[in-house]
């Protein structure tokens, strides 16, 4: 992601907004990509461990 300045004394040009919110939009999808991928393994987890918690239950 660029690093945009912006406490600059000039308002930033359309261009220069739309680059900016184009690099947040991508920088949120990275982002939101790996938490999903967390979230999936999480899930994953917690199921193995409940189907063992069971599996002892029944023994």
């Amino acid at each position: 992601m660029q690093k945009a300045l912006l406490m600059t004394p000039y308002e930033p040009s359309d261009n220069e907004l739309s680059v900016l919110m184009h690099d947040v939009a991508t920088e949120a999808k990275r982002k939101a990509v790996i938490v999903k991928k967390q979230l999936r393994e999480s899930i994953v987890f917690e199921i193995q461990k409940a189907r063992l918690k069971l599996h002892v239950m029944k023994a």
